[in-house]
């Protein structure tokens, strides 16, 4: 007999632990993993658009005078598709490729910013480029979780 009763008490204890740990998640507890997924990696949630690169213009070309440059200006925009986490100081980096791919120089740059959720944000970044530049390439390298 009492074997029996020890052997239901145990049974008893797992179908108990059992139940606990199939429970349901609250919507507190899904919003709080959903937000901690998100501050973990911002580059999953990070990406540029649009980027492009031109001529700095400085003065349009006059009459007796023909247009100034300054550099290379790389314009895009930054999307943060997290529906929670909210990001600041993005880190950016442009590579300058040749003609054969090589890579001639990178640099990067950091937006001392906020980045809201499911939100969209210009940026610009003037360079000085070698002449043998033929392409360039940017990614976002890191950025901080804003709490």
């Amino acid at each position: 007999m009492k074997k029996i009763t020890l052997i239901l008490i145990y049974v008893l204890t797992l179908t108990i632990i059992g139940c606990k740990e199939n429970r349901q998640k609250t919507p507190a507890e899904l919003k709080m993993e959903l937000q901690m997924q998100e501050n973990n990696n911002p580059l999953q949630y990070l990406e540029l658009q649009n980027v492009t690169m031109q001529r700095n213009k400085i003065k349009d070309a006059g009459l007796f005078s023909s247009a100034k440059y300054d550099g290379y200006l790389i314009k895009g925009q930054v999307k943060n598709s997290a529906t929670m986490a909210k990001y600041k100081d993005l880190k950016i980096t442009v590579e300058l490729y040749s003609k054969t791919k090589t890579v001639i120089d990178n640099q990067t740059y950091v937006f001392y910013e906020y980045y809201e959720p499911n939100s969209t944000k210009d940026f610009s970044i003037k360079i000085d480029a070698p002449n043998a530049m033929k392409n360039f390439g940017t990614f976002v390298v890191g950025a901080t979780p804003s709490y």
